[in-house]
């Protein structure tokens, strides 16, 4: 048993190291700019400088407004015409206040898949958290539910701390950096609770052999 216990902290400890080294990189090292931004439009640096969800929500609000009522007299002045074109489009994404509403629109969505990500993440964290905590203090009661119930609680905070980014950083925005703050934060802790529960079931101590020298 003690040859699994050994495997299962290297492999913890790998899989934690690895992990906060990804999210130092991408949060303080990682390129966040491309050539193309040159050629981008204000609206977009301003999606991305967005410090709240309220900020996109109030640029978005007017733009939304415009393009709901360019939808309507475009559609009504097709449907007054005599030879309507059924192939009629009454507006092309391509085209403003549609784009922007679009790109808008996309940014608001990722940012509250991201807050939620946030709030599952702190949650299911200290759930973890509660377990291993429980099974360090338990160990000295019961040794095998002290480590069972400290396996379960590091199995999910390395679960829940793991990157799920993949790809180009550019445009991430500021609740991305929020996320990832939470999340190598949350490894470096995990990482401490690791080595304490290493030395407190003794997981590398060498076991003394009855009748052994001294």
């Amino acid at each position: 048993m003690k040859g699994l216990l050994r495997t299962l902290a290297i492999l913890a400890s790998l899989m934690l190291a690895v992990q906060t080294i990804r999210h130092t990189y991408v949060l303080w090292f990682a390129p966040r700019t491309s050539v193309l931004e040159q050629y981008d439009k204000p609206l977009a640096k301003s999606i991305d400088s967005a410090q709240s969800l309220d900020e996109l929500v109030q640029r978005y609000d007017p733009i939304r407004k415009e393009a709901d009522r360019i939808r309507a007299e475009r559609k009504r002045n097709a449907g007054d015409a005599p030879f309507p074109n059924p192939r009629f489009t009454p507006f092309d994404d391509n085209e403003e206040p549609f784009k922007s509403e679009q790109q808008l629109h996309e940014a608001i969505v990722m940012w509250e898949a991201r807050a939620h990500t946030i709030s599952s993440l702190r949650y299911y964290w200290a759930i973890g958290f509660v377990f291993a905590l429980a099974g360090l203090l338990l160990h000295g009661r019961n040794r095998w539910t002290g480590i069972t119930l400290a396996i379960i609680g590091l199995a999910e905070m390395i679960y829940w701390t793991t990157p799920e980014y993949l790809g180009a950083l550019t445009g991430a925005g500021a609740e991305f950096d929020r996320l990832i703050v939470y999340k190598m934060t949350l490894s470096i802790v995990a990482i401490a609770i690791l080595i304490l529960a290493i030395w407190r079931f003794r997981v590398f101590a060498e076991e003394r052999v009855a009748g052994a020298p001294h």
